[in-house]
């Protein structure tokens, strides 16, 4: 075979053949370093072509490659704590051998450059024997990302109630999806809120985050960006500007916030009264769901409040970018509120409380996230 490393060729050439024509492949990153006007190559990083017009590349077409699969929480039932080992989740999956596990947190290398749409869902808070609680919000949005690039995947975990009985339940945990090499907000792709814990009948929390809506189930994760976050509580407030939630201000008897995504503040606190239970933790302290004066009533990996696990104290609030808060002893509506949500990608889309299993006396839905890659560089 003949090669042609320099020169021109002139006029109209024609290929007689059913062959192909071989063009210049490789990355991004190996583009030519003084490119001209015209130049053609296939780029193996966004798997299209490209040309070279008018001082950039553009791509002209191309085979985009195809990409989807689901991020789970990893556990196989509820838990506070996080996962250890990836397992055999992704064995069958195009995650397969490119995720890897440091505190809960799934890195995930992006496998080329392009447009990928997160689909992602927080978990439900505790459900007891007669009441639900509040449904994981869903939070979706589109993302331009770079081969290679680092991702952080934390699906949070659903909380747990007694079912023995109707007492109070621990918060479901948020789902973060996070740059990998940063802690600001702008490092945030999206955060799905979990669901506030329920109660005992009669003294719940308002259904979806409605404060005029008083319902029989703990508060559902709200679909808001950070300016409307946590305004659903009673006296226990939510968390504010990535934080955890506030317990209530009256008297001693408090409930347990969820953790929001910065550290500091209610953060994994002890509850003052029941120095057993705790907040939910933050996304940056760990995100460990708060505990329990009973072992059944935790709240959920992804910075679930805890529920006291009595009657008439309070469920735990759910874990988001802001922490849901929880309402006083023996006050009306002191389910768990449901936590906040944030996101940054374009084509914006955010459901409260879908993520819901309306069965009473059931283990609440996991959190998780779908990934699409939609679109090439």
């Amino acid at each position: 075979m003949s090669t042609l490393n320099t020169g021109n060729i002139s006029g109209d050439p024609s290929f007689n053949t059913t062959g192909a024509v071989k063009l210049p492949v490789g990355s991004t990153g190996q583009r030519p370093g003084s490119p001209r006007e015209g130049d053609l190559r296939y780029n193996n990083s966004i798997s299209q072509l490209e040309i070279y017009a008018n001082g950039l590349w553009h791509a002209i077409g191309g085979v985009l490659s195809p990409f989807t699969a689901t991020f789970y929480s990893l556990f196989s039932s509820p838990n506070r704590t996080a996962p250890t080992s990836v397992g055999s989740y992704y064995n069958s999956s195009p995650l397969s051998g490119n995720v890897s596990l440091s505190g809960g947190k799934q890195a995930w290398s992006v496998p080329s450059s392009g447009w990928y749409r997160f689909n992602a869902y927080g978990a439900q808070g505790g459900t007891n024997q007669y009441y639900q609680g509040g449904g994981g919000a869903r939070i979706q949005g589109d993302f331009f990302l770079e081969q290679g690039e680092v991702i952080n995947v934390l699906c949070g975990s659903a909380g747990v109630g007694p079912t023995y009985e109707d007492c109070d339940c621990g918060g479901g945990g948020g789902t973060y999806v996070v740059k990998a090499s940063g802690n600001n907000v702008s490092d945030i792709l999206l955060i799905a809120a979990g669901g506030g814990g329920a109660s005992n009948g009669g003294f719940n929390s308002q259904g979806c985050g409605n404060r005029t809506q008083n319902t029989t189930t703990g508060a559902c994760g709200k679909d808001g960006s950070a300016s409307v976050n946590g305004l659903d509580g009673r006296a226990g407030r939510g968390g504010t500007g990535g934080y955890a939630g506030d317990r209530a201000l009256s008297g001693s008897n408090r409930g347990n916030p969820g953790g929001g995504f910065y550290g500091g503040g209610f953060s994994y606190s002890q509850n003052p009264t029941w120095s057993e239970t705790r907040a939910g933790q933050s996304y940056m302290d760990g995100s460990l769901g708060g505990t329990a004066n009973q072992s059944d009533s935790f709240g959920g990996f992804g910075g679930g409040g805890g529920g006291h696990g009595n009657c008439f104290i309070s469920g735990g609030g759910g874990g988001g970018y802001n922490g849901g808060g929880c309402e006083v002893q023996y006050s009306s509506y002191h389910g768990g509120q449901g936590g906040g949500s944030i996101n940054n990608g374009v084509n914006k889309v955010g459901q409260s409380g879908v993520n819901y299993n309306g069965n009473a006396a059931q283990v609440g839905n996991q959190g998780y996230c779908e990934v699409t890659k939609i679109s090439g560089g």
